[in-house]
């Protein structure tokens, strides 16, 4: 995580999209359960693309690949777009509205007195929507990764058992400390 302590600033990109997030209305332990997932997805490289042809900072595909590209034609690969789009994802009214991501929203304005962890899980079920199983996927479980790569916790929105979990969650957790580093800061400040 690119951090640096002294100034309580991200690094160039993810500065940008903490300020967005923060900016459209979500906490702290909300954004910090968004960027742990985009570490795992992207890098936070908006023009990352994986070998199945997702692409962006949330490894967008099929139609809402095609319905971020046709919105931002020239800009699709920029963070600005990414995220305008994603807000776009999340506004009800728009014609973009993704159902799990206002879903996501939703339930995030209702309580977002959780833990980084849950809403990195949330974020997961809802938005990413990865390799999931009803049990802990074993040795018999036809896999295309490791069984490392799958925790035995199972995910706190919907109690199934995802991908990389392990990981998304625990860059939340980080990029949770990080952000309570940055808030007492400021608060000292004020």
């Amino acid at each position: 995580v690119l951090f640096d302590r002294k100034t309580k600033t991200f690094q160039d990109s993810v500065e940008t999209i903490y300020q967005r997030l923060k900016q459209n209305g979500f906490q702290s332990s909300v954004i910090a359960g968004i960027l742990g997932n985009m570490h795992v997805e992207s890098g936070f490289s908006p023009e990352a693309e994986s070998p199945d042809g997702s692409i962006g900072l949330l490894q967008w595909e099929r139609s809402r690949k095609q319905d971020l590209i046709q919105t931002f034609p020239d800009t699709w690969n920029t963070i600005d777009s990414q995220l305008d789009f994603l807000f776009m994802e999340a506004d009800s009214s728009s014609p973009y509205a993704d159902e799990r991501f206002v879903q996501f929203v939703d339930l995030c304005k209702r309580d977002s007195s959780g833990t980084p962890e849950y809403y990195s899980d949330l974020f997961q079920a809802l938005i990413e929507r990865n390799a999931s199983y009803d049990h802990m996927p074993d040795a018999s479980t036809p896999l295309r990764a490791s069984l490392k790569r799958f925790s035995p916790i199972p995910n706190a929105y919907d109690s199934r058992y995802y991908f990389d979990a392990p990981r998304r969650r625990n860059y939340s957790r980080i990029y949770a400390d990080c952000i309570a580093l940055r808030e007492a800061d400021e608060q000292a400040a004020d």
